[in-house]
């Protein structure tokens, strides 16, 4: 098969992925398929098909699968008879193009890299005889994984926008049906006002971190090297943008957590009771203020062990 039709295809099979965790799309997913035969100009009616036929299973394969994780779930219904909000409605698509399109680029450049040679000069010894070929190259600049990096933390940094956004919408009363700032004695608590406040804050700095170094250079070594990549300002933004956006993800937890606890008539999915269970083990419902930085930090210890994660892939099966 020519190497634009698996593009194609592997394009296509990406888009039904992320649409089909939605619910009841997976019946959409035919239609949405069958222009392959259209994008395989000049190729078999009978391999467009057997395309459009695999695309098919595999978006009511991932509907399944979200389907087992949200079982009984009444909550993510509420409130949609007007369409639902972008962060709600299109966050599946968001954070698959991060993970499934970003993440996957960006790590395909460092192991390359790793794998290569960035002598300078570079000596290719004659098989069988003492000389050899020796030239001079390039190979040590470091643009490849400076673009990359900058790429990353505009990915990673999306993340942390959709996420703040999604936070609004829970403290926020008018939005939520829910007590402002999700704490019940508003008086004389600010609940997660200010949690929100902190996450407002960290994508905002993410923005500014996400100014890519590689596209500035200034002339070194008596300016033989004259063009540098700034490949390691890129690392150093990209980890404070990875940093910030775990606790902005951490926040957002926090707020839903709590929210679950005051929908007291309304039900999650499986794989959200099993995720607020997990999540109560090591943070209390938050009654009256307190400091929340503590909340925050066990928080991120809960993602970056992946202790949340295994504890609903255990009730629901794998989730990647």
């Amino acid at each position: 098969m020519p190497s634009s039709c698996n593009s194609v295809i592997g394009s296509r099979a990406r888009q039904v992925r992320v649409d089909a965790s939605d619910d009841g799309w997976a019946g959409h997913f035919q239609a949405m398929a069958s222009p392959c035969e259209v994008l395989l100009e000049g190729g078999s009616r009978a391999l467009a098909t057997a395309v459009t036929e695999a695309v098919a299973a595999e978006a009511w394969r991932v509907e399944d699968k979200f389907s087992r994780y949200r079982e009984g779930n009444i909550v993510h219904r509420i409130n949609t008879s007007h369409g639902k909000p972008v962060e709600v409605d299109d966050e599946t698509h968001a954070h698959a193009m991060i993970e499934w399109e970003s993440l996957e680029h960006w790590k395909a450049i460092p192991e390359a890299e790793l794998a290569a040679v960035t002598d300078n000069p570079l000596v290719f010894p004659h098989q069988g005889a003492s000389a050899a070929d020796i030239v001079s190259a390039g190979n040590f600049h470091g643009q490849p994984v400076a673009l990359a990096l900058d790429f990353l933390s505009m990915a990673v940094s999306e993340l942390a926008n959709i996420s703040e956004r999604r936070i609004e919408r829970l403290v926020n009363p008018k939005l939520s049906g829910l007590p402002a700032f999700l704490v019940s004695d508003g008086g004389l608590n600010s609940g997660f006002m200010i949690a929100q406040y902190t996450a407002a804050a960290l994508v905002s700095e993410n923005k500014v971190l996400c100014h890519p170094a590689s596209v500035d250079s200034i002339p070194t070594s008596a300016n033989k090297e004259d063009h540098v990549s700034m490949g390691t300002i890129a690392a150093r933004q990209c980890r404070e943008v990875i940093e910030n956006t775990e606790n902005v993800i951490a926040i957002e937890l926090l707020c839903a957590t709590q929210a679950l606890d005051l929908f007291t008539n309304l039900k999650p999915g499986e794989g959200t009771l099993e995720a607020y269970h997990e999540i109560r083990k090591t943070i209390s419902h938050l009654e009256k203020d307190r400091i929340l930085s503590e909340d925050i930090a066990d928080m991120k210890t809960l993602i970056r062990n992946a202790t949340i994660l295994k504890a609903v892939e255990k009730k629901v099966g794998e989730l990647n």
